[in-house]
């Protein structure tokens, strides 16, 4: 056998080996590409079940948190040092707001900082003595205290939403009202979900125009060089 010969009979031994070889070795490779696509799809299903698990239990402490406020009112604007938080609070529920008998009303009554005007926080001893404080609201126009629902973090962001809106609503000559989770113009509902959706469109826009305008600009400045 020439040498020729020899390194064609190697070269034949050598490609069975690998057409031999090669496919349990792709076969294993295919094996184990499917064991892995399967742990992934099983830590995807982890996963979500997760986010839903902590998806609800977000919504659940946001509810406790909630349901832990409804007794809650926060007074702006009363002027107290010291220990006469309770005697000012008193005092504006007797000679402003005209309710009787506070000491049956309020649990406790707590300053939210350490300023003379940092809001006050009351804790009646039911909801119904927070509606009958809030009724009576009315009462403090132009005096400088303002009154507020103990609302929640999450509350606090979608008022804010709505009284935007709402202002920018009177600017254009609109009736405008916050009502529950809502704003009311012209006698027409919009839920805060559609609101904030109406934000997020006219913010497209505008960039959108920003980016029209920037490339107008840099056309015009391009021809007038030229």
């Amino acid at each position: 056998m020439g040498a020729t010969d020899f390194s064609n009979a190697q070269k034949k031994y050598m490609e069975s080996l690998f057409e031999k070889y090669g496919e349990l070795i792709r076969d294993e490779m295919r094996r184990e590409i499917g064991v892995l696509k399967e742990e992934i799809n099983s830590y995807k299903i982890k996963v979500h079940r997760l986010e839903e698990e902590n998806k609800n239990l977000k919504e659940k402490i946001q509810q406790m948190d909630k349901r832990s406020r409804r007794n809650n009112l926060i007074i702006y604007g009363i002027k107290s040092e010291g220990n006469n938080v309770e005697e000012e609070t008193k005092k504006l529920l007797e000679d402003k707001l005209e309710i009787n008998c506070p000491e049956e009303i309020i649990r406790d009554i707590y300053k939210l900082g350490k300023g003379e005007l940092s809001p006050i926080l009351l804790q009646a001893y039911n909801q119904k003595s927070i509606h009958r404080i809030l009724n009576s609201a009315h009462k403090l126009k132009n005096s400088g205290v303002n009154l507020a629902p103990d609302y929640t973090p999450e509350e606090r962001e979608a008022r804010r939403t709505l009284v935007k809106r709402m202002r920018e609503e009177k600017e254009r000559g609109n009736q405008s009202y916050i009502r529950g989770n809502a704003l009311i113009i012209n006698n027409q509902k919009h839920t805060l979900e559609e609101i904030i959706a109406g934000e997020k469109e006219r913010g497209g826009n505008r960039e959108q125009n920003s980016a029209s305008t920037s490339r107008a600009t840099r056309s015009a400045s391009q021809r007038s060089r030229q």
